[in-house]
């Protein structure tokens, strides 16, 4: 079963780039919103010699980046950016695991989420959640569902913190416990964010018609204790095996309100608080984060990133002509990480604003 999920989420990203319902013609870049950048890479080494795969990344300041990663034998990593150099520093748990999104708010307050495996004799796979606490990882959750991967958290701040993943799970941490939500048992449910108005939004899907390749995605907002779809899409697959995204993606979301929210998956989306409306297409876009309405990074395969300066998008073609997959983003206002992979092994390439 383990093998079978490796293998559907390489198969996922290597597809080819998907494609757009219509492609609207970007105006001319605007030289004076934009930023100029002194970009460099370094290499994440791991100390047994395996390669590694990036998962997530986040950051409280340049001086404090984490990256969660999965290794060539299946086990998670992450590791710490001080601002000069990067050290590992991985959970050792009694167990087998691997890491699927990280979160950090500040230097003692760092989660990572995931799942763990066992075999009795086939694989088993339940949910886990691991806080750093300045000092080491606590685990902090060990979901009883079985069959349960948690995909991705987030937090308006560190006493309002959601997880998704998959069989409808969905946890949440008040600041004093975790709770466990299930909301539709047959989605998996994707990228959340939240507000501090309480207010939160998922994506997420549900192979409602496998004989006809047709996936069906939600959005939905959490509101006075209540779950409830606001709006759905259908996402057909082409002939030549590419998804054709008409509505929303499923691949990271990001906003600073309610009604300022941008999403991607093929392309890059943006919901005003009552409507989704197509950006731009791009290479199917991994993460997208920014640090204020007016400065927002996407970021994709083979080298692709994209900036919002508060008028227009923008590309950034440092990297456009590389094959390295971008595979996260971690923008501050003065500096920008980007977790890449390309041959087995994990880079992050920074870019600091001249």
């Amino acid at each position: 079963m383990r093998v079978l999920l490796l293998l559907l989420l390489l198969l996922l990203l290597l597809t080819t780039c998907k494609k757009s319902p219509t492609e609207p013609i970007i105006p001319p870049v605007d030289s004076l919103n934009t930023k100029e950048y002194i970009w460099s890479e370094d290499t994440l080494f791991n100390p047994d010699g395996f390669g590694m795969f990036p998962t997530g990344i986040s950051g409280s300041s340049p001086q404090n980046v984490w990256i969660s990663c999965l290794n060539d034998v299946w086990q998670g990593e992450i590791y710490h950016f001080n601002g000069t150099t990067y050290t590992r520093k991985s959970p050792t748990p009694q167990f087998n695991f691997d890491l699927t999104d990280i979160k950090c708010f500040d230097e003692n307050t760092v989660y990572a989420v995931g799942y763990k495996y066992w075999y009795d004799p086939e694989m088993r796979i339940s949910g886990v959640i691991f806080k750093y606490n300045g000092v080491g990882w606590d685990i902090v959750v060990e979901d009883n569902k079985i069959s349960t991967s948690l995909s991705f958290i987030y937090g308006c701040n560190k006493n309002d913190i959601w997880v998704t993943g998959w069989g409808g799970v969905l946890w949440h941490f008040n600041g004093a416990n975790w709770a466990k939500t299930i909301f539709k048992p047959e989605r998996k449910h994707g990228p959340v964010i939240s507000f501090e108005d309480g207010t939160a939004f998922i994506t997420s899907e549900y192979d409602e018609n496998i004989e006809d390749y047709t996936t069906k995605y939600y959005f939905t907002k959490y509101q006075n204790g209540i779950w409830k779809d606001i709006d759905s899409a259908i996402t057909p697959i082409s002939e030549r095996g590419e998804v054709q995204y008409n509505k929303f993606g499923e691949l990271s979301m990001w906003g600073t309100s309610p009604d300022n929210l941008y999403n991607s998956g093929g392309s890059v989306f943006h919901f005003d608080g009552n409507n989704w409306k197509y950006i731009f297409p791009a290479n199917y876009v991994q993460d997208i984060k920014g640090t204020d309405w007016n400065d927002v990074y996407a970021v994709g395969f083979h080298g692709d990133i994209s900036r919002f300066n508060g008028k227009q998008w923008y590309e950034i073609n440092e990297y456009s002509k590389t094959i390295v997959d971008f595979l996260g983003v971690m923008p501050f206002k003065e500096e920008v990480f980007i977790a890449a992979a390309y041959q087995g092994n994990t880079y992050i390439v920074r870019g600091k604003v001249k």
